[in-house]
């Protein structure tokens, strides 16, 4: 070892169904009771099979908490990974959605985007499902499908929510909430927070009710950012932070009332809002500014600021009292969590800007021209696997890998933004 993203009905669709073998529903993100327990006792089970190792699904954008994390491990069994399949799905930023053993993803393509379920195992197309959908800038799909209970849910750039049968790739229902579309297009992934699905839609989100009429429960004015929404029970309330364009903003998920509001209307607004504790990492590499936010009398200010995370896209992943991310100088940077000072900085890792996730003590990191490296970090410092990062992409031209990676069951699964995805194998 070495050191070291109004009920408009037009349906000229393509929905082809696929049988798939009968497994087991893995965890899907949902706050009831009965879900949180399942996904533990399935937890459990898996890590007797194992041997002590277990393995998760990943039902959504940056996991099943949004944290970037994965709860599982044992994951890495080898190293470098074996390539299990390759396929396009056509242009975009969206992440897999990896759950009960199928894979869910989107594409652009000749104006139309694809809604994807594939085999998670070996790349099998099980259902796909197209639907007309115009340029922009960036061409492509930016938010990451989202699966709750049997159903899953997609939104396009320009407003277009839908809701999926898992297993057949039936539309259920579709809605348009095309509510303060930025420049860009809408890029948040939507969010399950009980009976309604969240947007980073207007100025503040926007609401959807999961069941019939699918009502629109409550709206915002003015412009969203391109981050996605987090949930979390934050100083025993339930909010919904969202990243819109003139700052960060905390609401009620049942009535988009307003918690909390930190006004910052510098750069683009990509990076997600990460809860450390009662505080919130706050992020936005464009205007180089990285802090921790509290409550204090009423408002969120800073406990600390820094320049020294950079990174204009990837959101940072906290582990312990850690913040991992690219600084945008080509170097993997630790910080403190209590002060925000530099712990340490990695800039031999050969990648000049990425993203990363993480799983049991480890970061996964896709470099933007395709580079894999899996590294054990600690506040100690890091250790990388293997004595050079692996080439995920084909090198027949040039692409650009700027989508964050998906684990689930011992593979990775990553995406180009010209469409090509792949799954590695590292158990």
């Amino acid at each position: 070892m070495e050191e070291w993203k109004d009920g408009r009905v037009e349906e000229p669709l393509t929905t082809k169904p696929f049988p798939h073998p009968s497994s087991p529903s893995g965890f899907h993100s949902s706050t009831r009771p009965f879900f949180r327990t399942a996904f533990v006792f399935s937890c459990f089970l898996c890590w007797l099979v194992g041997g002590g190792a277990f393995a998760a699904d990943w039902p959504q954008w940056r996991g099943p908490a949004r944290t970037g994390v994965s709860p599982e491990t044992g994951w890495l069994g080898r190293w470098p990974p074996v390539e299990l399949w390759r396929r396009p799905v056509g242009e975009g930023y969206s992440s897999a959605a990896v759950a009960g053993g199928r894979l869910y993803t989107l594409g652009w393509q000749d104006g139309r985007d694809t809604v994807w379920c594939l085999d998670a195992d070996d790349g099998r197309l099980l259902w796909a499902h197209t639907y007309p959908c115009g340029t922009v800038e960036y061409n492509g799909p930016r938010a990451t499908p989202t699966v709750a209970g049997n159903e899953v849910y997609i939104y396009s750039h320009e407003g277009e929510l839908r809701g999926f049968d898992c297993a057949s790739g039936r539309v259920l229902w579709q809605k348009q909430v095309n509510v303060g579309r930025p420049r860009w297009g809408l890029a948040g992934s939507p969010l399950v927070d009980g009976g309604l699905v969240i947007l980073n839609a207007g100025g503040a989100g926007a609401a959807v009710e999961r069941q019939a009429p699918h009502r629109l429960v409550w709206k915002s004015e003015g412009y969203a950012g391109y981050a996605s929404p987090v949930g979390s029970t934050w100083q025993s309330r339930r909010v919904v932070t969202l990243f819109s364009a003139s700052g960060l903003v905390g609401v009620d998920p049942r009535t988009g009332g307003e918690v909390w509001w930190f006004a910052w209307q510098d750069g683009f607004h990509v990076q997600d809002p990460v809860l450390v504790g009662d505080g919130l990492l706050f992020s936005c590499g464009t205007s180089r500014f990285c802090a921790l936010l509290k409550l204090a009398e009423g408002e969120l200010r800073p406990t600390w600021q820094t320049e020294e995370l950079q990174n204009e896209c990837a959101t940072p992943v906290v582990l312990g009292e850690c913040v991992y991310g690219f600084d945008g100088n080509g170097a993997l940077r630790c910080l403190s969590v209590r002060d925000g000072t530099t712990v340490w900085v990695r800039d031999d890792l050969g990648m000049h800007d990425g993203s990363l996730i993480a799983a049991d003590g480890r970061l996964i990191l896709l470099g933007d021209e395709g580079d894999l490296a899996v590294v054990r970090v600690s506040a100690r410092g890091c250790e990388r696997e293997g004595r050079a990062p692996v080439k995920v992409c084909s090198g027949a031209e040039k692409e650009e890998w700027a989508t964050p990676p998906a684990l689930s069951n011992g593979r990775i699964y990553c995406r180009s933004r010209e469409g090509t995805l792949v799954c590695l194998g590292v158990k």
